[in-house]
């Protein structure tokens, strides 16, 4: 059969995502792939991909089981085609689809023609471009158009072969990568489902279910998101308001019913859980309508499916999806139901904690958080009494003399004065320390059978089944310290405040779960609560630079203190605030006795801060000319007493610790 000119569309799968053009047109005529488009709204037709994801997910199975169907309308693309000078043929072409189409020797084999398709003269194209559409299920499946879709990924090439001179062989080919062209990060087709995770389970939580999983072992940079499926025990969905499904299937693409073959995965026989016998209906047709979850992190082991009710059965499937929407999943083998959980707010008041409320309160005694601003402001008043103070104590010793003849060992002889130009200039002094922090919670409260309070209890070790893990109950706080200089003397005083944060988190206790067990008591697996604190501290601080200025030895011990009211809250399981029923209950259906508020206190530390700079003369002179005239290291032991000063109602969250970081002065 003569083929003057050929055009082919193959699937090519490779590590390349391009094929260079080869052999020669008449008048150095070349042919290019100018722009790809696809339908995205059957209203607006043909038209540009307005974001990777729109043409990402025109590329995968559904879209071609689809187009295999004849159903929907995003079942085609097109790429716009143009010739740069006319050959002088007329020569009409033909469209191929298959893999090596420029290959003589396996074309017959490899690949098909799409006789419809046909370009009956190529010069057309240096006149005016020409749109070439491309069935999605030809491209994926050049040599089976029988068969039902392949699964596979890789790139996808359109060919055009030209065969100028009529001697029945091609003297020229070009082809482009299908899907490539306005996307970088998109070259090819993704018929394959991602690989499913291995080694599922489920844990029952306050209101919601953890599903859990491990990454498997291959392919696992395919996966891009997890969603979950609910049936509740009346059989329908857990919600009216169910996430947007993040894969496609041909009924959501052409209205086409699907059946999907979950894997069972089975759960340990548990006498409060019922069987499931076969895969219910709406699993098997991935019905978005009874979605109830969404990890959208491929690298994520677990999920948390909140808005659930306790003591309530669920039929549970999970499905994993890859970046072009392709889905496999798996289904329970029983019902997994939400149990009511004792969280550190509730475990607080069983242990003899009752008179501890929430609220941000000063000190209990329901002035609320107003009064807690007065006294602040009362604070920063008072501390122009004690700079006043300071400063009159300090004019006794500003005209203690330098020795003229010291000369630091960082500095040149004739650069004497400068540290005390320095210490003039010094407006402002920050740092950030670190410390371990254990709030000083189970101080007013009884302690369990091993002779631990509630917090310390919460947040140290445990077991999971018979394996104990080890936790330690401290965390470390970041602090942020500033000061502003308002005396220089002796020394410096400065006034300022201290910022921090931390949060802290753990497996609640078994609703049922005796405290006596100690570390041995039973922990919910799917339930996680937290606690988190906002330490804020208004302070004074007096530094005795004297040390470095007059001797020329970094060391600045230093005194600090101040009011502190230090903000908390906690978290249950569900991510709504903890919360106590007025009846002692705990749970999300009373206004009750929430778990945040604010306790007002004091506190104080000793210190030491080391001017590290002054070692490098040429860093002390680079950090000067930055506005820096200091910078170091420093450590603290610091004592916080913030229990609302003895209040019986305040939480008490307070400690004494240490802390080490550095700070600069400028």
């Amino acid at each position: 059969m003569l083929r003057l000119v050929s055009a082919c569309v193959a699937l090519c799968f490779g590590a390349s995502a391009a094929i260079a053009e080869t052999g020669m047109l008449p008048n150095g005529a070349s042919i290019t792939w100018d722009r790809l488009q696809i339908v995205e709204d059957e209203d607006t037709g043909f038209e540009l991909p307005s974001s990777p994801d729109a043409l990402r997910y025109q590329l995968n199975l559904p879209h071609c089981q689809c187009a295999k169907a004849g159903a929907g309308f995003q079942t085609e693309i097109l790429y716009e085609v143009k010739m740069s000078v006319t050959t002088g043929t007329t020569s009409p072409g033909e469209i191929w689809v298959g893999t090596e189409c420029d290959n003589d020797e396996v074309r017959d084999i490899k690949c098909r023609q799409l006789v419809d398709r046909t370009i009956e003269d190529i010069d057309t194209l240096a006149v005016q471009a020409r749109d070439i559409s491309l069935p999605l299920f030809d491209v994926i499946n050049a040599v089976e158009p029988a068969a039902a879709c392949q699964e596979r990924t890789g790139f996808a090439y359109a060919w055009i072969l030209v065969d100028s001179d009529g001697d029945n062989t091609y003297d020229y080919t070009t082809n482009q990568s299908v899907g490539a062209g306005p996307f970088t990060e998109i070259t090819g087709i993704d018929t394959q489902p991602p690989p499913l995770p291995e080694n599922f389970g489920a844990a029952s939580g306050e209101n919601s279910i953890n599903v859990s999983w491990d990454i498997p072992e291959g392919r696992a940079t395919d996966l891009f998101a997890y969603q979950a499926f609910c049936i509740d025990d009346a059989g329908g969905p857990v919600t009216t308001t169910p996430p947007a499904p993040l894969y496609q299937t041909t009924q959501t693409v052409c209205g086409i019913a699907q059946e999907f073959p979950l894997t069972l995965t089975s759960l340990p026989a548990d006498a409060d859980e019922t069987e499931v016998a076969a895969i219910p209906v709406p699993f098997r047709s991935l019905d978005p309508s009874y979605l109830c979850g969404t990890q959208t992190s491929g690298t994520a082991t677990s999920m948390s499916i909140g808005g659930l009710d306790n003591n309530r059965q669920y039929t549970i499937a999970v499905a994993a999806i890859d970046y072009y929407g392709n889905v496999v999943g798996t289904y329970f083998s029983r019902t997994v139901s939400p149990k009511s959980v004792t969280d550190l707010w509730e475990d607080i008041h069983d242990g003899g904690g009752s008179k501890i409320e929430g609220g941000f309160c000063s000190t209990g005694d329901g002035a609320g958080f107003a009064t807690m601003l007065v006294v602040l402001a009362l604070a920063l008043v008072r501390r122009r009494v004690v700079v006043g103070a300071v400063l009159a104590a300090g004019l006794v010793t500003t005209t203690v003399a330098r020795a003229d003849d010291f000369e630091p060992y960082w500095e040149d002889p004739t650069s004497s004065a400068v540290l005390a130009a320095d210490e003039d200039r010094v407006t402002w002094n920050a740092g950030i320390r670190l410390g371990p922090y254990i709030p000083d919670i189970d101080a007013k409260l009884q302690t369990n059978g091993s002779g631990q309070g509630p917090y310390h209890a919460m947040f140290g070790d445990y077991f999971d089944g018979d394996d104990r893990v080890s936790k330690h109950v401290w965390q470390v706080l970041p602090m942020l310290d500033v000061d502003r200089i308002l005396w220089r003397g002796f020394g410096q005083v400065g006034v300022g405040g201290s910022l921090g944060y931390m949060q802290k988190s753990a497996l609640a206790y078994t609703e049922s779960s005796d405290p006596s067990m100690g570390v041995a008591r039973e922990r919910a697996p799917g339930s996680t609560i937290k606690f988190r604190l906002l330490p804020v501290a208004a302070t004074v601080t007096y530094r005795l630079t004297y040390l470095d200025e007059a001797w020329g030895i970094p060391l600045v011990p230093y005194l600090r203190g101040g009011l502190s009211y230090y903000v908390w809250w906690m978290k249950a399981p569900s991510g709504n605030t903890s919360r106590i029923c007025d009846d002692g209950s705990g749970g999300a259906g009373c206004a009750g006795n929430k778990a945040y508020g604010g306790t007002l206190g004091y506190q104080g530390s000793v210190g030491l801060a080391i001017r590290a700079e002054r070692i490098d003369r040429d860093a002390a002179r680079s950090m000067q000319h930055s506005g820096i005239l200091h910078a170091g290291f420093y450590g603290e032991l610091s004592v916080a007493k913030v229990d609302g000063f003895g209040s019986e109602t305040r939480l008490s969250v307070g400690d004494a610790t240490w802390f080490a970081g550095v700070n600069f002065e400028f």
